[in-house]
């Protein structure tokens, strides 16, 4: 589960997940360290401390699915900032070894991932989530069950309207419908690279690539749950998922993203 934290507005309670909202804070963060040290080993080590430190408390909530997101924006913004390869190869080690101490450690971790593999052995219990999935997926076909006809979305699918808004979509507009939802994410990190490679801040391209770079991965890690491809983490999907703190970053995210474009383009017309 991730951590909540619930304030009282007029008595009503309002729900904020701080691990969503910092988001964007971790990837400026990283990439204004990334910016100011040139030095590939200072680089390195100085990002390495970073993640850890922003990952320990999502840790120990725990919430594996969030802290699988800042690592892999440790890796982005390291990658696209021009780190060299025998760091990034220590970076996968790391990760490897430490998802296996996650694993062992952590008993339901390993029923989760033993209910991906053999979901059949458990239908009822670690594989629910894998099989209800599969069934959504299968029920959308080619076109989808249509509006409001969705069976597996109403009833058995957990979390629908976020952790499982892809099989939602799945089954009620079927493939064509969401084929868009695929096009639309690469898209969206295409025309981002293009437009922020005409930028001359160096700072600038490394930010908007880190971010977007980040937003689409998670989409993509959601999807691949959500198919059946990797096992299931609770991460929504960037846009389409039941808003809230995950909604709010990423359109704080974007806000940053258009600030940074409009600031490129008075620069070039003073030029």
């Amino acid at each position: 589960m991730s951590g909540w934290f619930i304030i009282s507005y007029y008595l009503q309670p309002i729900y904020i997940q701080p691990a969503e909202l910092a988001k964007p804070a971790y990837i400026l963060f990283l990439c204004y360290i990334c910016y100011i040290n040139r030095h590939s080993c200072k680089k390195f080590i100085f990002m390495f401390i970073s993640c850890l430190l922003w990952i320990l408390p999502v840790i120990l909530e725990p919430d594996f699915g969030t802290a699988i997101i800042y690592f892999a924006g440790f890796v982005i913004v390291y990658w696209i900032g021009g780190g060299k390869k025998r760091y990034l190869a220590a970076i996968f080690i790391f990760g490897f070894i430490s998802s296996i101490i996650v694993i062992l450690t952590n008993p339901y971790v390993l029923q989760r991932i033993l209910g991906y593999l053999f979901p059949l052995s458990d239908p009822y219990g670690s594989g629910w989530h894998s099989m209800q999935f599969r069934y959504a997926m299968a029920r959308g076909g080619l076109e989808g069950a249509g509006l409001g006809k969705a069976v597996w979305s109403n009833t058995y699918l957990p979390l629908s309207h976020t952790d499982s808004i892809f099989s939602s979509l799945a089954e009620t507009l079927g493939f064509i419908g969401v084929l868009p939802v695929l096009i639309g994410f690469i898209l969206l990190i295409y025309l981002t690279f293009t437009l922020a490679l005409h930028s001359k801040d160096r700072f600038v391209v490394l930010f908007s690539c880190s971010l977007v770079s980040l937003i689409t991965f998670q989409a993509f890690l959601h999807i691949g749950v959500n198919v059946g491809l990797l096992p299931p983490t609770g991460v929504t999907l960037p846009l389409l998922s039941y808003g809230g703190s995950s909604l709010v970053t990423t359109m704080l995210g974007f806000g940053m993203l258009i600030s940074a474009a409009k600031s490129e383009i008075v620069k070039s017309s003073f030029r």
